[in-house]
């Protein structure tokens, strides 16, 4: 029997990764790339991809099938807590469970999950149908819009001549 070579495609990713060959956030190999680095077949190096993305080594790139070297998990802010535990405190005061949120919202159960933890940068339209569903009577809204808000710098015309007319 012929051992596995995918390990080995799996070690060269995280070792680009450890050298600094690969940061985070860079796009990862293709397994075409992949396997022309490495010598090795195509198809041993998209199971390592898919071994790097279930461990959470690459993510995804949203609305793509290219992947990413994942950034580091950083704690969410408090912030980004608060309006997670609103959702939540909205979502069971409406005896919903975050499976049934997560159908109406129109989202996969993680993101649902996430939102809830703080987690997962869901956009402006993720809390706005949110606060819908809800009833928050634009309340999560409000506070998405509060944790998301940019001040200007005054070196913006748009901003400090009323438009850039």
């Amino acid at each position: 029997m012929k051992p596995e070579v995918w390990p080995q495609a799996v070690s060269a990713v995280r070792g680009m990764i450890a050298d600094g060959t690969l940061k985070p956030g860079d796009p990862a190999p293709t397994a075409g790339e992949l396997a022309r680095e490495t010598g090795l077949h195509p198809a041993a190096c998209a199971a390592a991809l898919r071994t790097l993305a279930a461990d959470g080594t690459l993510e995804r790139v949203a609305a793509t099938r290219r992947l990413r070297v994942a950034r580091p998990a950083t704690a969410p802010s408090p912030r980004d807590e608060e309006l997670g535990r609103a959702l939540a405190r909205l979502r069971e005061a409406r005896g919903l469970t975050r499976r049934h949120l997560a159908v109406l919202l129109g989202v996969k159960l993680t993101v649902a999950e996430q939102a809830e933890a703080g987690r997962g940068g869901q956009d402006r339209g993720f809390w706005q149908r949110a606060d819908g569903m809800l009833g928050a009577e634009g309340a999560l809204l409000y506070e998405y819009d509060t944790r998301t808000a940019v001040t200007p710098e005054w070196g913006d015309s748009a901003q400090v001549r009323g438009g850039g007319r």
